[in-house]
């Protein structure tokens, strides 16, 4: 039989040879050992560094507001390897009061409906402690959270579903301005994305403590994600204001005009399914037709606004039931 061996010694060799031979290769295979662990760690920061870059880029790219914080969630829970994670942010009620709103959250064992809530923003939970002290909490078994500190884990979710949270990472989202905008919270860290913890003794079982090296990427989305979250935010309010003032300059011109109010509404309506059924279409000569959401919604306005010449036009032409005389024109 073949044996793969590193060293064969000879049973006539002095005892103090032996053990220097011995000695020798122990320090041969720690010496290979530790040169094929920096290599394995130097590949996977390669890999992670590269995957971060890619994230940032799909992130900035993003200007769907939920479509963004799923993506987030996601991109964590593959760098984490972990079962669950949720988001909160963090809403200004008034110039005196803000709350915490948890947005979205994920989970690869249990499918369970969602459903946005609001809480005030303090040090209670492990998210408002996050959000209102700007720091970290790497808990290792949440049902072990010392009595000594401001924060509870809130056990209803566990209690309700069968579930058993243990390991959270809680880390904080800021904008530009180094200011706490959200929380990211992860959950039971596994030792496989595919394994399913559906009770205490799969979780126990299953998942690991988040370490320094995951935190530190972790740090690393946060930091994108924050900055990712407040542009499309911005982004989003671009928008809301544009369509206000298009809706201010239709109205505008349906009250100069009331005998054809509606009609700006109607061929925007028009338009849009148009170009919504062309994107669709199978006939051979549109195949290659296909709109955009940007287009569509470009489309959309320049539809709303194709009379906005009217509000030019002098009310005596405009409103002026028959043929203009030609000496008035």
């Amino acid at each position: 039989m073949d044996l793969d061996v590193d060293l064969i010694l000879s049973n006539k060799l002095p005892y103090r040879q032996t053990m220097k031979l011995l000695e020798m290769a122990c320090y041969q295979w720690l010496v290979k050992s530790e040169k094929t662990d920096r290599a394995r760690l130097q590949d996977t920061s390669f890999r992670y560094l590269n995957k971060l870059a890619d994230i940032s880029i799909s992130l900035s790219s993003e200007d769907d507001l939920m479509t963004l914080l799923r993506k987030i969630l996601t991109e964590g829970q593959n760098i984490a390897c972990c079962d669950a994670a949720s988001l909160y942010l963090i809403n200004e009620v008034n110039d005196h009061e803000r709350e915490l709103v948890f947005k979205l959250a994920q989970n690869d064992s249990m499918s369970i409906p969602f459903e946005e809530m609001h809480f005030p923003l303090d040090e209670s939970s492990i998210a408002g402690y996050v959000a209102v002290t700007d720091s970290e909490l790497n808990i290792p078994d949440a049902y072990q959270v010392s009595h000594d500190v401001a924060f509870k884990f809130n056990q209803s979710f566990d209690r309700k579903t069968g579930y058993r949270t243990k390991s959270v990472f809680a880390i904080p989202l800021t904008n530009k301005q180094q200011s706490v905008t959200g929380v990211l919270q992860f959950i039971n860290r596994k030792k496989a994305r595919s394994l399913k913890i559906t009770d205490e003794k799969s979780a126990i079982v299953y998942t690991l403590a988040f370490d320094s090296y995951i935190n530190v990427l972790l740090q690393a989305l946060a930091s994108q994600a924050g900055i990712a979250i407040e542009n499309t935010i911005l982004q989003n309010d671009i928008k809301a204001l544009f369509e206000g003032f298009v809706n201010a300059s239709v109205a505008a011109i349906e009250q100069r005009d009331p005998t054809t109010s509606g009609h700006s509404f109607r061929v925007a309506d028009l338009c849009v399914e148009l170009a919504q059924s062309v994107s669709v279409s199978n006939l051979t000569r549109l195949r290659n037709v296909r709109f955009t959401d940007t287009e569509i919604r470009e489309l959309k306005y320049a539809a709303l606004l194709h009379d906005f010449g009217k509000v030019g036009v002098r009310e005596s032409v405009l409103v002026k039931e028959e043929k203009t005389d030609r000496r008035k024109r």
